[in-house]
């Protein structure tokens, strides 16, 4: 488990891992923000990656 979190981290060193209520979920470092919000605002927001950064 520590080495595939390691791994992961490598691969991606703007996401980060915690532990939640819900189980382990990804988050944007540095923030609160979870991926799955982002995930879901760009789907909301048809792909659009400007108003998504400027939401």
């Amino acid at each position: 488990m520590i080495l595939e979190g390691a791994l992961r981290a490598s691969e991606f060193p703007l996401v980060q891992f915690r532990d939640t209520v819900l189980g382990r979920e990804a988050y944007v470092s540095g923030t609160s923000t979870a991926v799955w919000e982002i995930a879901w605002l760009a789907q909301h927001y048809e792909g659009d990656a400007d108003r998504v950064a400027s939401y």
